[in-house]
């Protein structure tokens, strides 16, 4: 247990916990009030299951990629402490932290508008979990230069999804993603406690990215994270957009996903040396905002576009639908180079602290509102 606090206080604090369970309350009066009409969403158990992977899995992701860069944990590694005993320590720790700051507002969500709820709860919980699992084995194979691992860990993550769109008995299900579990840990066998610490050098890569101009465009191929959260958030978004067949209202929500869960809103504040440099010299002859604008405005029209092309599968797309979605890249671009520009994060110790800023979910909501006014209207 003093191993498994060891870690889990690294990821977050008592303080941080006292203001989730806070955040929790006020998210739950809000559903209660907002939607009142429970009919409105149908949280069935392929919905529940694939979305509880889904967070689970990036946000771990996020938390796995910035803490391993950490110091602390090189410290942690030196201690005499058995190697399965590290492995557990940090695969409990990061399972906690994802149940406490993501899940808990799942289960709020399917407590009100699911079904099967006590089941779907157990199944969500578990699949978070075994979610964790897969993270840290791609992350061991990945560090130990075994692709086979990170391969089967890959296969494993596919056969969780598959298995929550699968029509079979609780039971089975459960027993299912047990053996997926099961076969996650037995990957971790030949890994070495070291294998926890990420052995790359962004900087370096950086530099050697001589073709792109754009700084950030840069950093995006320096630092795989970027793309890996791209990907994950396309493909969540996806997965929305097919629930949202039935589930109309989810659409509005799936134009918020790229906003809500990307760290390219954080950049400027992520580099300090940039921020160092945006302070350091005057207004009118520093371009940086300008190529973050540029940077920024590619990728929401991206994923915009991407959205309408999944509009597309699912239902009809009119005109006002695609310069909506330019209007939407536009808004989303100014804003969120204004809300670096104004409000940058400062005082952070790692990434993962960053990006789960509060002020991060500004735009988003920006985004919601304006959808919801468009909806409203066409």
């Amino acid at each position: 247990m003093r191993e498994s606090k060891m870690f889990l206080w690294d990821f977050i604090t008592p303080k941080k916990i006292k203001n989730y369970v806070l955040y929790l309350i006020v998210f739950a009066v809000l559903t209660g009030i907002l939607f009142e009409d429970k009919e409105i969403f149908h949280i069935n158990s392929f919905a529940c299951s694939t979305i509880g992977i889904g967070i689970a899995f990036t946000s771990t992701a996020y938390v796995i990629y910035t803490y391993s860069i950490f110091e602390n944990i090189k410290l942690y590694l030196t201690l005499p402490i058995s190697k399965w005993k590290l492995f557990g320590a940090y695969f409990a720790a990061l399972w906690v932290c994802t149940i406490i700051q993501r899940i808990s507002f799942v289960i709020v969500v399917l407590v009100n508008y699911g079904s099967n709820i006590l089941e779907n709860s157990i199944l969500l919980i578990v699949n978070s979990g075994v979610a964790v699992l897969i993270n840290i084995g791609i992350l061991l194979g990945k560090n130990g230069k075994r692709k086979v691992i990170v391969f089967k860990n890959t296969i494993l993550l596919i056969l969780l999804f598959l298995f929550g769109g699968m029509n079979l008995h609780f039971g089975y299900k459960l027993v299912l993603v047990f053996f997926i579990g099961v076969g996650g840990i037995v990957t971790w066998r030949k890994s070495v406690v070291t294998d926890l610490i990420i052995t790359h050098e962004p900087k370096n890569k950086l530099l050697a990215q001589k073709g792109i101009r754009n700084y950030f465009l840069k950093v995006v191929f320096a630092e795989k994270i970027y793309i890996v959260n791209t990907i994950c958030i396309v493909a969540f978004m996806l997965v929305l957009c097919l629930i949202s067949r039935e589930n109309p209202i989810l659409f509005q929500l799936v134009w918020c996903i790229g906003a809500i869960n990307t760290p390219f809103v954080t950049m400027i504040s992520s580099d300090v040396w940039v921020a160092r440099h945006i302070d350091m010299l005057p207004e009118k002859q520093n371009n940086i905002y300008r190529q973050y604008g540029r940077f920024l405005c590619g990728y929401f029209l991206a994923v915009n576009m991407v959205i309408i092309g999944a509009k597309s599968v699912v239902s009809e797309v009119v005109a006002s639908d695609v310069f909506f979605a330019l209007f939407l890249a536009i808004l989303e671009t100014i804003s969120a180079v204004f809300i670096e520009k104004k409000y940058r994060i400062t005082g952070w110790q790692t990434k993962q602290e960053l990006w789960k800023n509060p002020r991060k979910y500004v735009l988003p909501l920006i985004v919601f509102v304006v959808v919801s006014i468009y909806y409203a209207i066409i």
